[in-house]
This record gives structure tokens, sequence and C-alpha cells, in this order.
């Protein structure tokens, strides 16, 4: 067995690195945000 694995606390582990520098907290509720794609999209399509 490997025991590198073993010795590796969960500390040491990191996520991979991450292309956002920030992270912005969704506020808006999910229903808000697709009725506005949604009606966006009807306005472009000319209904």
């Amino acid at each position: 067995p490997d025991k590198r694995k073993e010795r590796q606390s969960p500390k040491q582990s990191k996520p991979p690195p991450s292309k956002f520098t920030g992270y912005t907290p969704l506020n808006a509720p999910r229903e808000q945000i697709l009725a506005e794609v949604s009606s966006a999209d009807f306005k472009k399509a000319g209904i």
C-alpha cells in the first residue's frame, strides 16, 4: 500500500487552482434570474 496517502493530513490538501480571482455570492433568487433571461431571449427573438 502507498504510505504517502496515509501521512498526508487533510490540512495539506489544496483545491485545484481556479481561473476565477474572486467569488461573488448569488443574492438574487434563481426564479428571478431565469425570468430575466427568458424575457431577454424573447425580446431578442421579437416575441
